[in-house]
């Protein structure tokens, strides 16, 4: 499959991106590592008619620690530059393995944080070549009247996918944003409409610049897990990122961030309630566990039954917490990075 006709667009500057951007609206689109975006306009999921390379900017390349100010991830920060730094990795457990579980080490490399922050939502419908979609027609999330995949739904329930967002979340993380109006910082959290059709927050001219972690509290634990049917190359079924300490052998401090079970990675409260002020006993964890899985609310947006996800998010919480536990109590959140050759 060959890629649409567009303008390429490669600018260095901050400013030169925006107005770039807002002067092509929304027949703009942004180029950062392109593993997603690349396969998309081959299969004219996207036809823009401008696409805007950032990765010459030097202010979305920061990779940096201050023991005052926290962790400062660049947009363009490969995905496998941000699992192997040793900070992150002694410092940010569930985000460096957020990141570690992205497909496989060639799309690490080349997949940036903002691309995965800023995944467009999928469905199995959506995601498919422009042969294949012809023979239905546009849905919902393409400017349709019907969504294929939902009977009788009025709105797009396409799945939000990324892996790195609650791990970001679970830490409290905010996203500094530039755009012709200035800068902005909001919540990750904010990032994210909850609609299929709209997923992502940004507005016209805008560019995802950074994301600001806080220093954690001493003795916070955290850990990120997800199941997915093929470890090299899929999006996450299902997936978690936790984050607490243990205060005299209780759970406080609690985040628990669920993602791909709907239209945004959403927090889940009822897992928070049950675990905060409550001893980290088997009893506890898998109370919590089960409060997950009835809170997810996964449609079929994806190859497998929403049942079987709802149960693997009760196991993947329940092993996330686990893991957690297991660090704060060996008073250690370093994960072990990967060794390459050359």
């Amino acid at each position: 499959m060959t890629m649409p006709a567009f303008d390429y667009v490669r600018p260095e500057s901050l400013e030169e991106a925006c107005a770039v951007l807002e002067r092509h609206g929304s027949e703009a689109m942004i180029l950062a590592g392109g593993t997603d975006l690349l396969v998309s306009l081959k299969q004219r999921v996207f036809t823009p008619k401008c696409v805007v390379d950032v990765k010459r900017i030097p202010e979305l390349r920061k990779l940096e620690f201050d023991e005052e100010a926290g962790l400062t991830v660049g947009a363009s920060t490969s995905l496998w530059e941000l699992s192997q730094s040793d900070v992150v990795c002694a410092h940010y457990t569930a985000i460096s393995e957020a990141a570690l579980s992205v497909a496989a080490i060639a799309q690490q490399t080349m997949g940036t944080v903002g691309g995965n922050l800023c995944l467009d939502t999928r469905c199995w419908y959506f995601n498919q070549s422009e042969m294949w979609r012809g023979t239905l027609g546009p849905c919902l999330k393409m400017g349709g009247d019907a969504c294929f995949v939902v009977k009788e739904a009025t709105e797009c329930y396409a799945n939000y996918s990324g892996d790195t967002a609650p791990a970001f979340m679970a830490y409290g993380a905010e996203a500094r944003i530039a755009g012709p109006q200035g800068v902005r910082v909001i919540p990750v959290d904010e990032l994210y409409s909850g609609d299929g059709k709209v997923p992502i927050s940004l507005q016209l001219g805008e560019v995802l610049v950074d994301v600001r972690v806080p220093v954690p509290v001493s003795g916070v634990a955290s850990a990120y897990q997800k199941y997915r049917l093929r470890e090299s190359v899929d999006f996450p079924l299902a997936g978690v990122a936790v984050s607490f300490r243990l205060e005299s052998d209780k759970f406080a401090d609690v985040r628990v961030v669920m993602t791909a079970v709907g239209c945004a990675p959403e927090r889940s409260s009822r897992v928070e309630e049950i675990l905060a002020g409550s001893p980290p006993t088997d009893e506890v964890i898998a109370k919590a566990s089960k409060a997950a899985r009835s809170q997810a609310r996964p449609l079929k947006t994806t190859v497998m039954p929403p049942p079987h996800r709802k149960k693997m998010v009760e196991l993947i919480v329940k092993d996330a917490i686990q893991s957690a536990v297991s660090r704060c109590r060996n008073g250690s959140g370093v994960v072990e990075t990967m060794e390459t050759s050359g």
